[in-house]
């Protein structure tokens, strides 16, 4: 299985601008890395956003499980 991450830079999501970063699984969509002001949170697709990272790389080791 790979993990890979698409940065957004601005698609629009509904009526919003969306600058988080997909999170996806063997090609396909998962969740999405979103900043927050606290830091930054992965939200999987259908579920509540986890816990909240200083910095993404963080964030990121915690979804590969190195964190």
């Amino acid at each position: 299985m790979t993990i890979t991450y698409e940065n957004q830079n601005g698609r629009k999501i509904g009526s919003r601008r969306g600058w988080d970063i997909d999170v996806r699984l063997d090609g396909k969509r998962v969740g999405a890395i979103i900043g927050t002001a606290q830091g930054y949170v992965y939200k999987p697709e259908g579920a509540a956003p986890g816990r909240t990272f200083p910095t993404v790389d963080q964030c990121k080791r915690s979804i590969e499980g190195a964190e």
